[in-house]
């Protein structure tokens, strides 16, 4: 008996398996219905490759002339496409996207917060901000980004996040987004990259069962030519200046050999999406054996409704897959302010090189003229007057400056990129209010590429949190860390006090966008708080708390700063019987107005309703008995002065009333 790792639910575990029984456990991908999927594979990636060629080259193209490595030596090139996409790219990493999970029922508030928790645990360990960076950079150039998000690391039972490089994904080419309209309309039929693998990751995948239709490594052939992540291999290097070869043309040996796979995902004849991977064929062709096949389910078991694909767009077009990238608006704009920059430069030059004409028949030997020699002296046959005269020399002409700063704009003003954006001074003088209106719409535009990359970053945590579900189970444990003011605490995650009633909400918070908003709603309590400064009946301190929490302090800072009172603490523990459905009494000390702001929280049921009334009944109860003592003892008051016109009265005494439960108006 031998220890080997095994795949189930796509989690490695070690059983116990018989050397003489591990070839049954290869998968017989030679059946009828292998191999109708193999060849429905083999058109779709026909299809998929033909409409998505013309783009490879294309976008290889344009990323050349990023880098700049399209010029001709001695000639310049712009840098309009890199000044613009870095802008954009820094102001959008810049602005990181929050995520909060809202229960939708009652009874999931911590759970959600759990999820919260560790998410914001999860943000690093997964490794999401080398991530966001490489989706956002895709996602500008390309127009869209892709992360696939299925696999799971089962040591830090952490999922791991992969970004798919786009100018390799051959996708489906009616497909308008990878999930399609709310009905299922125009979702991804099929899609698929090649990927590439050492000798010793073809073993491991093989042993976790990922290559459950091959034995060994011995089946398969080395080597990655013949395919487009190849020729995109290629292409890259020339576009960073090294030499145009592919590399694997003559593949190493031993542990560091490379094999190439073709990952692709596919619904079969019952919808049930899957992963295949497909392995020789050559060429271009997705022919070959399958050496590998995993249904997509849910932690239920039911089929996925679509590709575990996040897909990013930038200025997505209504009804397409694609959107329309920075290079779409910069490149061709690029080309034309190269060729004019060129001809500025050659023209820079004959103004300090410059052109002469001489008279031939005075002049013999015109080697004298290109020597440069102290006390030369220069023979000349006759007299010297116009023996050399310059020619005139041309000069820049206004029209090329107009014309490439007509291009900038035009590239500046499609891409929301001022001079002031980019941290440029801006070349016009402007007041100090024209830049803050140029800043507040430049905010504008960008709040509608983050509201835009919420899809796409909803559509992540709902994979992500899909993993937990499917491979955080049973008796498992996760210890997550939480850093606030009072220093890092540490939060037991199990599969137990994450489980939910119902998938909650996700809500995408952007950064910048949430700022702008907070900044608003300071800006109003502030001015609240000025313009009730002298009015006794406002909640002076409920104001100050809110801006507080608009100032950007935490829970814990506030607390410090607004301790709470005995009525706040009690009314929040009366809360927690309130959501459980008890029926709670009030108190006839109660501050009823502190108990009515902190009940607001609780859930909305029949108790607390009844509650907040009876909190109400007792605000007009004691109102009334404050006004019967208030004439109380202006009467006695009237009779110690000795008013003979007046008849002493004798104050009613204060009635006894029971708060405990809500009653009328009439009978309060």
């Amino acid at each position: 008996m031998a220890k080997q790792k095994a795949y189930l639910d796509e989690e490695p575990v070690e059983v116990e398996v018989d050397e003489e029984e591990k070839d049954n456990t290869v998968v017989d991908y030679y059946t009828e219905k292998y191999t109708e999927l193999s060849k429905q594979i083999g058109a779709e990636y026909t299809v998929g490759y033909n409409f998505m060629y013309p783009k490879f080259v294309e976008w290889n193209r344009r990323l050349k002339i990023l880098n700049n490595q399209i010029r001709g030596k001695g000639k310049v090139g712009s840098t309009l496409m890199f000044t613009i996409h870095q802008t954009i790219l820094a102001a959008m990493y810049s602005d990181r996207i929050s995520v909060k999970f809202a229960p939708r029922n009652d009874g999931d508030q911590e759970q959600a917060e759990r999820w919260g928790d560790l998410a914001k645990y999860d943000y690093k360990a997964m490794g999401k901000p080398q991530l966001d960076y490489d989706w956002i950079y895709d996602t500008l150039a390309f127009s869209y980004g892709l992360v696939l998000m299925h696999e799971w690391n089962s040591e830090t039972k952490t999922p791991v996040p992969i970004n798919i490089d786009t100018t390799t994904w051959i996708r489906d080419p009616e497909a308008i987004s990878i999930t399609g309209k709310q009905n299922g309309e125009g979702k991804a039929r099929f899609g698929g990259r090649w990927i590439y693998l050492t000798k010793y990751q073809v073993q491991e995948y093989i042993d976790i069962g990922i290559f459950d239709g091959i034995k060994n490594i011995d089946d398969l052939k080395a080597g990655t030519t013949g395919n487009i992540m190849a020729e995109n291999s290629r292409l890259r290097k020339q576009n960073m200046g090294y030499q145009a070869t592919n590399t694997q043309d003559e593949p190493l040996t031993g542990a560091n050999t490379l094999y190439a796979f073709l990952q692709w995902f596919t619904f079969d004849e019952k919808g049930v999406p899957g992963i295949f991977y497909k392995h020789g064929g050559g060429g271009e062709g997705a022919g070959g054996m399958i050496v590998g096949h995993k249904e997509l389910r849910d932690a239920d078991d039911k089929p996925m409704k679509f590709f575990p694909i996040a897909l990013r767009k930038i200025h997505p077009q209504s009804g397409q897959w694609d959107g329309y990238s920075v290079f779409d608006g910069t490149e061709d704009k690029q080309r034309a302010m190269a060729i004019l920059e060129n001809v500025s430069l050659d023209l820079a030059k004959f103004t300090v090189y410059s052109r002469y004409v001489y008279d031939s028949t005075r002049i013999k030997n015109r080697a004298e003229l290109q020597k440069y020699e102290l006390n030369q002296f220069i023979p000349v046959a006759g007299r010297t007057d116009g023996v050399i005269q310059e020619i005139p020399k041309a000069h820049i002409s206004n029209d090329i400056s107009f014309t490439i700063t007509t291009l900038t704009n035009e590239a500046e003003r499609a891409m929301a990129t001022p001079e002031i954006q980019q941290g440029v001074q801006s070349s016009q003088n402007r007041s100090a209010t024209e830049n803050a209106q140029v800043a507040q719409n430049v905010a504008t535009r960008y709040g509608l590429n983050a509201k835009v990359f919420a899809w796409s970053e909803e559509q992540f945590w709902y994979l992500w949190r899909g993993l937990y579900k499917k491979h955080f189970k049973n008796a498992q444990e996760k210890l997550v860390r939480i850093t606030g003011d009072s220093g890092m605490t540490f939060r037991k995650m199990t599969p137990e006090n994450l489980k939910m009633q119902e998938d909650p909400d996700i809500i995408i918070e952007s950064l910048a966008i949430s700022d702008a908003e907070t900044r608003a709603k300071l800006q109003a309590y502030s001015n609240m708080y000025t313009a009730t400064a002298q009015d006794p009946t406002v909640d002076k301190r409920n104001i100050l708390e809110k801006i507080a929490q608009y100032s950007d302090f935490t829970e814990e800072e506030r607390n410090a700063l607004f301790p709470k009172t005995m009525d706040e603490y009690q009314a929040e523990e009366e809360n927690r019987m309130l959501n459980d459905g008890e029926i709670v009494n009030i108190q006839e000390d109660d501050d009823d107005y502190a108990h009515l702001r902190v009940h607001a929280k609780a859930n909305a049921n029949d108790q607390t309703e009844s509650h907040r009334a009876a909190h109400i009944q007792a605000l007009y109860a004691k109102k009334r008995q404050a006004m019967k003592q208030a004439t109380a003892t202006a009467g006695v008051g009237a009779v110690a002065g000795g008013m003979p016109d007046q008849q002493a009265t004798t104050a009613d005494p204060v009635p006894t009333q029971d708060y405990s439960q809500p009653t009328t108006l009439q009978t309060a």
